[in-house]
């Protein structure tokens, strides 16, 4: 398996007639894009499920560049648009599956940093990572985001993701980030993106709590969450 991220300006060329070297200026307008290689299974829910009906369409996309740790460095795309999809069958050889996705809407790839790693969580309450320490403040706003990969209600009718804060890891009352609630999770999978108020202050330590609706038992959610900290 393997991804390539990238991010890049649009440039146009100014130099003049006569110049022996070509001189660009920005046109501040950015674009990312996403190669995603790996192999072919045509399982429920596997690769050949998530990838050929989608070209076109487009999604929000979350990707850990430095594994699945709490603090780790994080990439998402607001959107994702898939342009296409290849299958690479080779005699002998298992094969191929590959897809390209161009950027629809920002890219975060700035102080953006996985607050509750990519596991199966149940039960109300702080999901099992508990609190991420950033090392300060920040009071820029910034975006979130929540992948979930797996969803067992067990007779629940929804399960509510949300971030919260505290100055000092909860020695007064954890606080709900404003604007830090996630669309409740019905199914899987699903994806969404919050965008956090600008100049919004979010408080050193943060961490996700979950809230399960309804009655029900055996519960289970598998995600993942990230926080974007505007500089």
């Amino acid at each position: 398996f393997e991804l390539e991220l990238n991010k890049e300006t649009e440039v146009e060329e100014t130099h003049g007639f006569g110049d022996s070297w070509v001189e660009v200026e920005t046109t501040d307008i950015n674009r990312g894009g996403v190669t995603q290689r790996g192999w072919y299974d045509d399982a429920t829910d596997k690769t050949s499920d998530a990838l050929v009906a989608n070209p076109g369409v487009s999604r929000v996309l979350l990707a850990g560049i430095e594994g699945n740790v709490q603090g780790g460095a994080a990439v998402g795309f607001q959107g994702a648009m898939q342009r296409n999809i290849a299958r690479n069958p080779i005699r002998g050889e298992l094969t191929k599956i590959s897809a390209e996705y161009l950027s629809d809407g920002e890219v975060d790839d700035v102080d953006h940093e996985i607050v509750q790693t990519l596991s199966a969580e149940a039960g109300d309450g702080a999901t099992s990572d508990g609190s991420w320490d950033n090392g300060g403040a920040s009071a820029n706003g910034g975006a979130a985001y929540l992948e979930v990969t797996a969803l067992a209600l067990g007779g629940y009718t929804n399960v509510e993701v949300k971030l919260q804060e505290s100055s000092d890891d909860g020695t007064d009352p954890w606080a709900d980030v404003a604007g830090g609630t996630f669309t409740v999770v019905t199914t899987a999978p699903n994806a969404e993106r919050l965008v956090l108020a600008p100049l919004l202050a979010i408080e050193q330590y943060v961490r996700v709590l979950l809230t399960w609706n309804g009655a029900g038992s055996s519960e289970s959610i598998t995600l993942i969450v990230t926080l974007v900290r505007d500089p």
